[in-house]
This record gives C-alpha cells, structure tokens and sequence, in this order.
C-alpha cells in the first residue's frame, strides 16, 4: 500500500505510517493538497496502547488497493486464511520492515511487558528476531495469523534470552469486530 506524504508532514507521522511494516510503502509529495479518491487512509478507530498494542486503519476503497488475505514470506506471498493460537513451542515466523521475515518458537502466551510509555497485558512471546521498525509486523504461523509485533529485547537476536512479543490478533479483530479479508 503506497502512503503519499505531503511535504512538511511531522516525523511522527512518517514514523507512524512505516511502523505497519513492509506493506505500506512511504513516498513523499512536493506539495500539500487533496488526496485521489480511494486513497485516503485515516486511523479509525482509535489505536489502543499502552494497556495493548493495536491499531486499526479504515481504507475508504478497498477494491482499488488490491487487498489480499497474506504476508510476505521471504519475498513470496504467503495466504493467511484465518487467526487461531498455536501451542506453546510451534514454529511461528514474522515480517518486518527492518529484519524482514525471521522465524522462531511460541515459548508463551498472556505475558505482560512493562514499555517505557505503560504496561502492555496479555502479549505472546517468542524466540523470534526482531527489531525497531519492525512493529506493526504481522506474526503467523502456516496460513494462520497470530499477532502484531509490539516489541522485543533491547539489544541483537543473537545474545543469549532474547524474546520478542506480539499482541494477538484475536484481540483487536474481536475489539474492533474485524474479520481478515
């Protein structure tokens, strides 16, 4: 999905815009005016953190964006047909803008994480690489979607207990009452 950005945006809102990961692709225009048809994006409803970590955004013309039910794994489209919870220790993997797909393990569910900004409740862990820029990532396992990346250990995949979290996505469908296309 391309954002178009207009010249003087604030750094928080391009921030904003790229934390969704690598389908959503951020270009910037030379002067402020009225977005085409169909292309305005506006955050509806609200987001939610801390407490959980979602958001949600409306597209005012879905059918001119293309949407389809996936991710990108390693470069190739992979179709999501539904949400559902694996069991602690199933192999999960994830997208991500800034290390792209990394996989791993589902070591827990329902683990509280204490950011800087509030608590987040009820978050997966895993063993899962991930990074800054990668929020917003979807985590899934086979064709079935599990979360939304919120955060990880400070700090490289490689050093010895490192842990990723995700929200799961059954919570902010439910909240929002979404389905995945």
């Amino acid at each position: 999905m391309l954002v178009s950005v207009p010249a003087g945006a604030g750094a928080a809102f391009v921030a904003k815009a790229r934390s969704f990961g690598p389908a959503v692709r951020v270009e910037r225009t030379p002067a402020p005016g009225r977005p085409p048809a169909g292309r305005r994006l506006a955050r509806w409803p609200p987001s939610s953190f801390p407490g959980n970590d979602y958001g949600t955004i409306r597209i005012s013309n879905p059918a001119a964006l293309d949407p389809r039910g996936g991710v990108l794994h390693n470069g190739a489209f992979r179709d999501i047909t539904g949400a559902g919870r694996v069991p602690v220790g199933s192999s999960a993997c994830k997208t991500g803008s800034t290390t792209g797909t990394t996989c791993g393990t589902v070591q827990a569910y329902n683990v509280p994480v204490n950011y800087a900004e509030g608590t987040v409740s009820g978050l997966t862990r895993t063993s899962i690489c991930t990074q800054p820029g990668d929020s917003g990532g979807a985590l899934y396992a086979g064709s079935l979607a599990q979360g939304i990346t919120s955060g990880g250990t400070v700090g490289g995949c490689s050093q010895a207990g490192f842990r990723s979290f995700f929200q799961p996505v059954g919570e902010a469908l439910s909240t929002f009452g979404l389905t995945l296309l």
